[in-house]
C-alpha cells in the first residue's frame, strides 16, 4: 500500500512543527533544505500552517510557533542551522541544545556541538564552554566577524 497525499502532508507537517518548535526563528529556506526530497512540498505546507494558526511567519522569512515569545538578547539559530545543513545527509540524529551550544548532532558515531557566538559575547560564550561537561564533542563555532577569531581561546 502506497503513501496517500494525506497521509505525507500530515507526516511532513509534523515534521516541520517539531522542528520549528526546536528551533523558533529557523528560516523558511532552511526547513526546505533540512526537507531536500520534499523541498517543493515545505512553502505549501507552512502556508497551511500557518493559515491554520500553528506558526507564524515574519517578514523576514523566519518561523515560529505561534505562542512564542522570544527572550531578551536571545542568539539567532540560523548560523547553526546553515552548519547543520552542510552536513546533510550524514547526519542521524539532531537537536538543540543549552547555551552555549545551540544544535547537538550525530554523525558517523561522533557526536557534534554547533555553538554560535554573537559579537560581543566571544568571553561568555568561551567561558561557558570551559564549564561545559560533554569534553568528547567536537565544536564548531561559526563566526559572523573573522575578528572574533583573535577575541575567543581554547
Amino acid at each position: 500500500m502506497g503513501v496517500t497525499v494525506i497521509s505525507f502532508y500530515q507526516n511532513i507537517g509534523q515534521q516541520l512543527l517539531a522542528e520549528i518548535s526546536m528551533y523558533p526563528g529557523i528560516l523558511q529556506q532552511q526547513l526546505a533544505r533540512l526537507h531536500p526530497e520534499d523541498n517543493k512540498q515545505v512553502k505549501h505546507v507552512l502556508v497551511y500552517l500557518e493559515a491554520q494558526g500553528r506558526i507564524k511567519i515574519g517578514k523576514n522569512g523566519k518561523v515560529y510557533p505561534i505562542n512564542y515569545q522570544a527572550a531578551a538578547g536571545q542568539i539567532s539559530i540560523a548560523p547553526a542551522i546553515w552548519v547543520l545543513i552542510d552536513f546533510l545527509p550524514k547526519v542521524a540524529y539532531h537537536s538543540c541544545s543549552a547555551f552555549p551550544v545551540a544544535v547537538v548532532f550525530f554523525m558517523r558515531g561522533l557526536e557534534y556541538h554547533i555553538v554560535c557566538v554573537p559579537v560581543g559575547n566571544e568571553a561568555i560564550v568561551q567561558t561557558a564552554l570551559m564549564h561545559q561537561e560533554s569534553k568528547s564533542a567536537r565544536r564548531i563555532l561559526p563566526f559572523p566577524k573573522f575578528r572574533q577569531l583573535t577575541v575567543i581561546h581554547f
